[in-house]
């Protein structure tokens, strides 16, 4: 099956920056009076999902996602040719923490705010997304976005922190354990299922710390937790960037002793202003290249999770001159691509919009 799909995100896992505008305005209806809790390995200030207050997050968190999962936007994807909805989702949807804890790393009292509902009380969320998939022809990726502590230090794990502090052995244990409460819930859902996802972007170390050996710990440990649960053919999908995927030795994961194992990779290149398309495919080839040999040395193969047209502002022309060249060079090259996102603000990032000037359904694809 090639993948032709889009990001749902900024439901579970909310981004300060997607919807800053009319009735969705995530600064009036989710971040109030927030204020962000410390700066990002990319020194920002970001408005993250542990700054809501503790006393209102009930409130304001499933307000949210009641606002902003509709059946609606199934029935549209699928029209557009969408066969695969990538969900993220947090740690915090799946596991509890025993007696007040929290995972290790700063600002514990932020990460408890991210605890304030049980787990059972998302399942009505989830299964609405499920739901509205098969009922639309479309398949469902959980992706575990956020993982305890953060794994990058940004927004976009629900906690901001100065670097990454996902590696250690008590967060380890707890992404774990959330990636075998999200397989139970999969394997009941399995006939919607295309995957289950177990790290998203693990990044902002730093130079004096190399979290290869940490991941692929973990990387193994949640992939058999997994198993417990789904069959060998569900992919079960891993992460690493394309520069990095020299690390990495040839079928790490193979297919009898791991199932089905699929490496995801995301691609940005935002280039500002009008450069020509020829250009901004030049910044593409050393990715799809890197994208082409890993797919063909790993027995589960590649997808891009993650890509956009932020960066160039193009005229119509352009923009789908280059979305038929890149969606045929991604899905050529490994299993398929996912668009982010669903719907944002900014037009580059929203296939929504995107759909006025590009016809997704009828964008060549290689079969």
């Amino acid at each position: 099956m090639k993948v032709f799909g889009v990001n749902y995100g900024n439901r579970f896992v909310p981004e300060d920056w997607m919807f800053k505008s009319g009735p969705d305005n995530s600064d009036e209806l989710l971040f109030r009076g927030c204020s962000p809790i410390c700066g990002d390995p990319n020194n920002e200030n970001r408005k993250c999902l542990a700054c809501l207050p503790q006393n209102e997050f009930e409130d304001r968190y499933l307000s949210w996602l009641d606002q902003h999962i509709k059946d609606t936007d199934f029935e549209q994807m699928a029209t557009m040719g969408v066969n695969v909805v990538r969900v993220p989702c947090g740690y915090w949807n799946w596991v509890t923490y025993p007696d007040g804890s929290t995972p290790d790393g700063v600002h514990p009292d932020r990460m408890r705010v991210l605890q304030t509902i049980k787990p059972e009380r998302y399942k009505p969320y989830f299964d609405r997304v499920f739901d509205s998939a098969k009922k639309h022809g479309i398949k469902i990726l959980l992706d575990l976005h956020a993982l305890p502590g953060s794994q990058n230090g940004e927004m976009h794990s629900g906690l901001t922190a100065p670097h990454a502090q996902f590696n250690t052995d008590w967060n380890k244990k707890k992404a774990v354990e959330a990636v075998e409460q999200m397989a139970k819930y999969c394997r009941k859902r399995i006939d919607t299922l295309y995957g289950l996802q177990v790290i998203n972007e693990p990044n902002g170390y730093g130079k004096k710390v190399d979290p290869h050996v940490f991941l692929d710990q973990y990387y193994k440990a949640a992939i058999k937790s997994a198993r417990k649960h789904l069959p060998k053919d569900i992919p079960i999908i891993v992460f690493e960037w394309t520069y990095n995927f020299k690390k990495w030795k040839n079928d790490r994961f193979p297919y009898d002793k791991y199932g089905n194992v699929i490496w995801d990779t995301h691609i940005y290149h935002l280039n500002p202003g009008d450069p020509s398309v020829i250009f901004i495919q030049d910044k593409y080839w050393e990715d799809l290249c890197a994208i082409k040999s890993f797919h063909e040395n790993q027995s589960g193969g590649v997808m891009v999770g993650e890509w956009s047209l932020a960066g160039p502002t193009w005229s119509k022309e352009k923009n789908e001159k280059f979305v038929q060249w890149i969606v045929w060079s991604f899905m050529e090259r490994c299993h398929g691509c996912i668009f982010w996102n669903w719907d944002c603000d900014i037009t580059e990032w929203s296939f929504q919009k995107c759909a006025t000037n590009i016809d997704w359904k009828n964008v060549p694809k290689p079969i």
